[in-house]
């Protein structure tokens, strides 16, 4: 069951009246009865089950409980109008804001937005670089790129790769199998879930040797281009390192690849209207995909 919360009126009414100390004045600046102030604060009370004000003939001074609950209130409330600033001055005919994880915003969205603004000249852009899609609301992107277990209800989605894993690492390499000092280098475990070593190792059926060292970095731009750097062997997801494998910037060090859960899809939020610029460059991304299958 969801948590009983209060009343966003009363809410915004208190902030008032602790900033204030005073109803009159709190009543003035909202535009409302100093009357149904007071209402707001008793209802306010009640809900929570705390008195947040003592009243006296001198005026009302916050309580113990209504100074801990007006520094949060306060915080919230100013989180509240900063993000919807955000959303009232990025909402417009020529604006679209697409959301991906760090790795997709880095190796697959930026190499194709010069050809996207051709495309589409007026374009207002904004990319939002989240590493857990989980973090967002829906209301916060008109399209988002991310790697997912399974299909959304709350999103429509089109495939756009398969999470295949395959090893990697500067052309010239020894196969892995054969390496003397074997450096394996991945992701942060601490930025997402992604399928890791462990899971490629164990479906490869490949054991390593006890000299084997790991190396995680914090973003997979790192990943990848330690490797094609000869530092080490990293984990590829095929979508990502395509274009650097056909560049002859990475090769193959073994021929298994690991066919994980999930898929990287296109999303767009199921409740919202889309907007005509934000539809033209959700089927624009889709043309450029290349094996892009529609769900």
């Amino acid at each position: 069951m969801s948590p009983q919360l209060p009343p966003l009126k009363s809410l915004a009414v208190f902030d008032q009246c602790a900033r204030f100390l005073s109803f009159s004045r709190a009543a003035e600046e909202m535009g409302i009865t100093q009357s149904a102030v007071s209402r707001h604060i008793s209802n306010l009370e009640a809900s929570i089950g705390a008195k947040l004000f003592n009243r006296s003939k001198q005026g009302v001074h916050l309580t113990s409980a209504g100074e801990f609950y007006a520094e949060d209130i306060s915080r919230v409330m100013a989180d509240i109008v900063a993000s919807t600033e955000r959303l009232r001055s990025w909402v417009g005919p020529r604006q679209v804001t697409i959301a991906a994880s760090t790795a997709v915003a880095d190796m697959w969205l930026l190499p194709r937005l010069p050809l996207l603004m051709q495309h589409f000249p007026g374009l207002e852009l904004r990319v939002h670089s989240e590493d857990q899609f989980e973090r967002l609301t829906l209301d916060e992107f008109d399209l988002a790129i991310f790697f997912q277990a399974r299909q959304r209800n709350d999103v429509k989605c089109v495939e756009l790769g398969r999470e295949e894993l395959i090893a990697v690492s500067a052309p010239g390499s020894a196969p892995l199998v054969e390496q003397e000092n074997p450096v394996l280098i991945s992701i942060d475990g601490s930025l997402r879930d992604w399928t890791d070593w462990d899971d490629w190792l164990r479906d490869a059926k490949v054991e390593m040797p006890a000299q084997t060292r790991r190396w995680r970095l914090g973003a997979y731009r790192m990943v990848v281009e330690a490797a094609a750097q000869g530092l080490g062997t990293a984990i590829g997801w095929t979508w990502l390192v395509e274009e650097m494998l056909e560049q002859q910037r990475l090769t193959l060090v073994h021929d298994h690849v690991f066919q994980a859960p999930g898929s990287f899809y296109l999303m767009r939020p199921a409740h919202r209207h889309q907007r005509k610029i934000a539809r033209g460059v959700t089927e624009w991304l889709i043309e450029s995909n290349r094996g892009t299958r529609a769900l």
